[in-house]
C-alpha cells in the first residue's frame, strides 16, 4: 500500500481557522452505511465542510490538493466530488473491571 502526503498543504494558521469553524458548528450523527445506527460499531459525530459558513476555501484547497495528487501519482478516473469532505470526532470507550476506559476522544469542544 502507498501512502501519499503533501506537507505543508495547509499551514498551521489555516488548520486553526479550519480547527475553530468546525468546533463552533452544529454536528450530526455518523451513521453506518444504509444509514444504520451501530453505537458499538461507529460513534462519532460530523460536521460536513462544505456546509461551514466561510470555509469554501477549504473546500477548494481539498479539492486543489485531491487533483493534484491524482493527477501526479494515481490517475484514477475522479468525474466528481459527490460527497463533500468531513471532519469527524469519534469517541470509543470499553468495560474494563466495571469502569469505563477512553480509547480515543475526539476535538473537545466548548
Amino acid at each position: 500500500m502507498m501512502v501519499h502526503s503533501i506537507p505543508n498543504a495547509f499551514s498551521a494558521d489555516e488548520c486553526d481557522r479550519i480547527i475553530a469553524a468546525i468546533a463552533s458548528s452544529a454536528v450530526d450523527e455518523a451513521f453506518l452505511i444504509g444509514h444504520n445506527r451501530e453505537k458499538n460499531l461507529r460513534n462519532a459525530e460530523l460536521v460536513w465542510i462544505d456546509e461551514v459558513r466561510g470555509m469554501e476555501w477549504a473546500m477548494e484547497r481539498l479539492i486543489d490538493v485531491v487533483r493534484k495528487s491524482n493527477t501526479n501519482h494515481y490517475d484514477f478516473d475522479i468525474r466528481e466530488f459527490a460527497e463533500s469532505p468531513q471532519v469527524a470526532s469519534y469517541n470509543a470507550s470499553i468495560a474494563v473491571s466495571g469502569s469505563a476506559v477512553t480509547l480515543f476522544s475526539g476535538s473537545s469542544r466548548a
